[in-house]
């Protein structure tokens, strides 16, 4: 089965969880290219259904764009207040 590329302007909050043709149309790409650009890999439901996840296509844009998400920045905080805490 092949799934249509949805209409960007009938998507105006895009869902947490997303198809593979949905998520390429968030991103910009073609659904062939959501892996090999972003390196995203999708949620597994089940033997038949991949889903990818906003917040993880959020996160590799950021990436590409040379931005820490916000966790990331958080995590390094902690590990630097341990690992000076430890010396």
């Amino acid at each position: 089965m092949t799934e249509r590329r949805p209409a960007l302007d009938r998507l105006p909050d895009w869902p947490r969880m997303m198809s593979r043709s949905v998520a390429a149309a968030y991103c910009g790409v073609s659904p062939n290219m959501i892996g090999k650009v972003y390196g995203v890999e999708p949620v597994r439901l089940n033997a038949r259904r991949a889903l990818y996840d906003r917040r993880d296509l959020d996160a590799a844009i950021d990436r590409k764009k040379g931005y820490a998400p916000e966790n990331d920045k958080i995590m390094g905080a902690i590990k630097n207040a341990s690992s000076n805490a430890l010396r």
